[in-house]
């Protein structure tokens, strides 16, 4: 486990490299956006009817590991998992399986 600075600041440099929390917001309506102590960060959307939440870890060999989820009231189901992104993949891969724009 980091220490809790460490955690959030690897947090925070992957929603920069998203594009920020108001870019996400406005976006593709982004909400419940938070961290954990191992520097992942989630968040739900909206505009998608099969996928509504991801998970994005960096890896120890600085890669990053996307889970995309469909949550649901009573149901949660992981519908795809992607490891190996570079930093400079992760707005891509987001667009690329959700079909919401962040390359603007």
């Amino acid at each position: 486990m980091l220490k809790m600075y460490d955690a959030q600041e690897m947090a925070m440099e992957t929603l920069n490299q998203l594009g920020g929390a108001l870019k996400l917001k406005t976006m593709i309506g982004a909400k419940y956006i938070h961290w954990d102590y191992e520097g992942a960060i989630s968040f739900r959307f909206s505009g998608n009817r099969k996928i509504n939440h991801v998970k994005i870890n960096i890896e120890s060999d600085d890669t990053y590991k996307f889970t995309f989820y469909k949550i649901s009231k009573y149901d949660y189901s992981v519908t795809h998992e992607i490891s190996g992104v570079y930093n400079s993949q992760l707005r891509y891969v987001f667009t690329e399986i959700t079909g919401l724009d962040l390359l603007i």
